[in-house]
């Protein structure tokens, strides 16, 4: 247990709180906690308002994860900065969450009363009532995060759902049927068919694949992510196995209702007349999907040449600025590579010139 004189010592190293008057420091170590987390739970997440708590990284490595291939693994170190500042300030600008990769360490404040204390350290005032209680609401918070609506608000904010109408949404809720899984059963195996999309509303899950697939090592993905959306959009094997970490809850969506109510929203086909109306000063690339002997043989002029897997690997690469055409020609391949540029954050379109109808979702 830490003891106030210990705390104090702490504060000294942290901002804003190396801003606060010495004859204040002591009133913060009474009504400050020290939190222990085991490895794998929640410390912060996006909330809808403001936070009411600070939380420091006292010790420990955690997981800052953006989106599900968007992930940071950071270790407490006294020498970074960001440890010297409060984990709220990494989701500020992103959004995303942060959880304990090992067991940890937080020192949790009341934001209120810090800002309390950093403005009586500008007077003579000499006592400070926090408005609220640090204990109190770090349970309120642990027991909000088993809340049921937790996995559809980090769904809600995934690439996938922001490419979805309400309509789309509401319709997809209602198809996709909730089935329990047991710690240690693997959902789906790499290269078999796939017919399932799958969403984690409880529990969480580890994804491998071996030397040839997508995954240079293992990842966890957690409710509100998703995944064989990619298999269904290609129809090919899955890339990867997937395997409950602990016991949980996944909706499930068939391959019909995937089609039905998924595939058009998330792939946007554009045919010569929609491309007209797309015309402006915005870079546009073009991009052929296939093997290169492919596009050596034949191929639209001006494109370049990235198959699925180059293309997969190098996203974080391309210009958020510019629209890009995927040419149709590499049929479900190209459907694969729309798929994820948009899942990228990216405008992109399947181009096909003989497209009647565009699909602009």
């Amino acid at each position: 247990m830490s003891t106030p004189e210990s705390l104090i010592e702490v504060f000294r190293q942290l901002q804003p709180l190396n801003d606060i008057s010495d004859v204040y420091l002591e009133q913060l170590a009474q009504k400050a906690m020290v939190a222990e987390f085991n490895t794998n739970e929640t410390l912060l997440r996006k909330l809808a308002g403001p936070s009411q708590l600070y939380h420091y990284l006292l010790e420990g490595e955690i997981e800052y994860r953006i989106s599900m291939m968007e992930r940071t693994h950071l270790f407490h170190s006294e020498t970074e900065d960001w440890c010297r500042r409060p984990l709220e300030e990494l989701l500020e600008e992103n959004g995303g969450s942060i959880r304990a990769k090992t067991a940890c360490r937080l020192l949790v404040l009341s934001k209120s009363y810090v800002e309390e204390l950093l403005s009586s350290s500008l007077d003579s005032s000499s006592t400070v009532t926090p408005m609220i209680d640090v204990e109190e609401t770090l349970d309120e918070i642990q027991i909000d995060d088993q809340y049921e609506d937790d996995w559809n608000s980090v769904f809600l904010n995934s690439p996938l759902a922001t490419n979805l109408s309400p309509r789309v949404l509401h319709k997809l809720f209602q198809l996709m049927e909730d089935q329990e899984f047991s710690a240690g059963e693997t959902v789906i195996k790499e290269n078999e068919p796939g017919e399932m999309f799958y969403l984690i509303k409880s529990g969480y899950v580890q994804v491998s694949s071996g030397p040839a697939g997508p995954l240079e090592e293992a990842i966890e993905l957690w409710p509100g992510d998703y995944f064989g959306d990619e298999s269904l959009v290609a129809n090919t094997p899955r890339n990867a196995t997937v395997t409950m970490v602990e016991d949980g809850i996944l909706g499930c969506l068939n391959r019909s209702g995937f089609d039905e109510i998924l595939r058009q929203s998330l792939i946007k086909t554009i045919n010569d007349r929609d491309l007209g109306e797309l015309q402006d000063d915005r870079p546009a690339l073009w991009i052929d999907v296939r093997l290169p002997i492919e596009f050596k043989h034949d191929h639209k002029q001006g494109s370049i040449n990235r198959p699925v897997g180059s293309l997969r690997k190098h996203l974080s690469e391309l210009d958020a600025s510019s629209r890009y055409f995927v040419c149709a020609n590499g049929g479900c391949r190209s459907e694969l590579a729309t798929y994820l540029l948009r899942q990228h954050g990216l405008d992109a379109y399947l181009y096909n010139a003989d497209e009647k109808v565009a699909n602009t979702g």
